[in-house]
Order: structure tokens, then C-alpha cells, then sequence
């Protein structure tokens, strides 16, 4: 049975992934809804995970957004591992997962360091290709929420709920749609920030 369902992907075939990170499964679910049982299992190696807390697709793999391990597991269509990429050390609410726009992209949320006050972006994943940034606008930079570092120096972040507040999420073609929840309309701006 499930605890927390995080993400659930429609793979192009029809079938489901499922991130229940409060039973640390990825369940798999054929098209016609029958399970199929977990992909991977728990742990810290190949082809496990500590805390799933999103899945995406890149081409045909399976992303698996795992920060107890500070990775992204990959895993082929059959479930077997096929790798990992590095991913930042942050949970939280629901902006830190894996997003899936238009394109052979799919984009995490990530704080670049380097300034007093780290920027928010979202880093850029695609197949056979080295990642990219999208940085937040200035102006979008600031949250309704609260951030705090964790014992393990791991950042969580919380929402203020009913709060008003700047949204940004990836787009297609490398692009960025920002809004603010008080306004009715997005703005779709290039990575060079050119609206």
C-alpha cells in the first residue's frame, strides 16, 4: 500500500511510475494499471535509493530524484540501473523535485552557491548532454517560504501557505514561465532572460 505518494510519471507507453518516498519505493504499474512491483530498492548502491522523492523521464530512462543519496538514479525501461548524475543536497516542499517540460529535458531546483545569498535555478538534464542552468530572475529570487539547513547541512525549504509569492517552473525549449500568485499571467522568458 502506499504512504506519501511525491510523483507519479506517465510513461509513452501508458505505463506509471510511482515516488513513495514514506515506503521508499518507486512503484511500476502496467498500462492497464496491473503492478509490476518496485523499480530499484532501498539502499545507498546501484540501482537503490534512500529517499525517492521524484521521477522523470529522459528519452527512454527513468529518473529517480533520491537526496538521501545526493544523486539521481537512472534506470532503464526494464528497471535495470543505468547510472547516476549529482544532484544538490536540498528537500523541502514541493518546488524540490524533478520537472518534465516539452523537450528532451528534464530540471531539478537547485540553489547555486557563490554569493551571500545563493541564487535559486533549475539545473538542466538531457541524454548524452552536459547539464545547464536556468537562473531565476532577481525579481523572482525571493520565496513566500522559509529555507533552513539541516544538522546535515542538507537545506529544506517550507511553504507559507495562502502566502502571495513568485513561482517560476521550466518551459519548453529552455525556457522559463514565471508568475506570481496574486496575478493573472506567466511570463515565458529565455535563458538569457529575454521576456
Amino acid at each position: 500500500s502506499f504512504q506519501r505518494i511525491r510523483s507519479v510519471q506517465l510513461l509513452p507507453n501508458g505505463a506509471l511510475r510511482v515516488a513513495d518516498p514514506g515506503a521508499r519505493r518507486v512503484w511500476a504499474f502496467a498500462p492497464d494499471g496491473r503492478p509490476e512491483g518496485p523499480v530499484g530498492r532501498e539502499g545507498a548502491g546501484p540501482g537503490e535509493y534512500r529517499e525517492p522523492y521524484s521521477v522523470a523521464t529522459i528519452a527512454e530512462t527513468l529518473a529517480v530524484l533520491d537526496p538521501g543519496n545526493v544523486r539521481i538514479g537512472l534506470f532503464t525501461a526494464r528497471g535495470s540501473w543505468a547510472g547516476q548524475l549529482p544532484a544538490p543536497p536540498i528537500t523541502g516542499g514541493p518546488i524540490v523535485r524533478l520537472y518534465r517540460p516539452p523537450g528532451p529535458r528534464i530540471y531539478l531546483y537547485a540553489l547555486v552557491p557563490g554569493t551571500p545569498r545563493p541564487d535559486r535555478a533549475f539545473i538542466g538534464y538531457a541524454s548524452g548532454r552536459p547539464p545547464d542552468t536556468l537562473l531565476l530572475p532577481p525579481n523572482e529570487n525571493s520565496s513566500a517560504g522559509i529555507t533552513c539547513e539541516g544538522s546535515d547541512h542538507g537545506l529544506r525549504f517550507f511553504a507559507t501557505p495562502y502566502a502571495a509569492g513568485p513561482f517560476a517552473i521550466p518551459g519548453p525549449d529552455n525556457t522559463l514561465l514565471v508568475g506570481h500568485t496574486d496575478q493573472e499571467r506567466l511570463l515565458l522568458t529565455s535563458a538569457q532572460g529575454d521576456t
